[in-house]
């Protein structure tokens, strides 16, 4: 990362879409920010959006999941 770019802060619906809603009508740009993020290297995500997540998806599973 050069000093000229910024971070970004990606949020928890974003990863929300991506892990959980694959027919989601934004899905496909939800998926490419995420992988433009893993290219440029300069997304990050707060430990609470992270426990948020986890919240967010342990709903409706079943055991193995």
């Amino acid at each position: 990362m050069g000093p000229k770019e910024d971070l970004v802060l990606v949020d928890t619906n974003i990863f929300v879409i991506d892990l959980r809603y694959k027919r989601d009508k934004n899905y496909e740009t939800n998926r490419a920010f995420l992988d433009y993020m893993g290219e440029k290297r300069n997304g990050f995500t707060t430990i609470v959006n992270l426990l948020e997540l986890c919240g967010i998806l342990s709903f409706n599973l079943n055991e193995k999941q």
